[in-house]
């Protein structure tokens, strides 16, 4: 499952700081975001809480952008929820 959101550059506040709903019942979530302007991608901070960074969810990310980005971001997060377990080998 997935989820899109538009992160409108204009509707950010000083700290530059948005919370997404996303609902997917999971902290395994891959989010990638990227300028709509250039199609670039973007990066940032980002926490899977709630909208004060510090209360873990599994249904929530939060982006700090530290300085707002020029355009409008567009935000893609996808569930893996139930994906298997990788082998790992310390050596």
């Amino acid at each position: 499952k997935s989820v899109v959101a538009t992160i409108a550059q204009s509707s950010l506040t000083d700290s530059n700081i948005v919370t997404i709903t996303h609902n997917l019942g999971t902290a395994d979530v891959i989010v990638q975001l990227f300028d709509m302007s250039t199609e670039a991608n973007v990066y940032a901070d980002i926490a899977r809480t709630t909208d004060n960074m510090s209360s873990p969810s599994v249904n929530h990310v939060s982006i700090d952008f530290g300085i707002a980005p020029t355009s409008d971001i567009r935000c893609l997060i996808t569930s893996l929820k139930g994906a298997t377990a990788g082998t790992l080998a310390y050596t």
